[in-house]
């Protein structure tokens, strides 16, 4: 198996990578940010780039990761 560079990715990716890892839904992981899921699904399409506060709040859920 290969193993991923976490440092590497972008932060978006991160959050898909903490989301399969811990098994979470969109909607879950919306709950953990404090988000829709639609908003989560926007994310990972690229068609909504999060705000400052999205993004220290999605960094402070990957601090232990990353």
């Amino acid at each position: 198996m290969n193993r991923i560079d976490i440092e590497k990715l972008d932060l978006i990716t991160k959050l898909q990578v903490y989301q399969v890892v811990n098994r979470l839904n969109q909607k879950e992981l919306g709950e953990k940010l404090n988000v829709s899921q639609s908003l989560i699904s926007l994310m990972y399409t690229q068609k909504y780039k999060p705000s400052k506060e999205i993004e220290i709040k999605i960094k402070e859920l990957l601090k232990d990761i990353c």
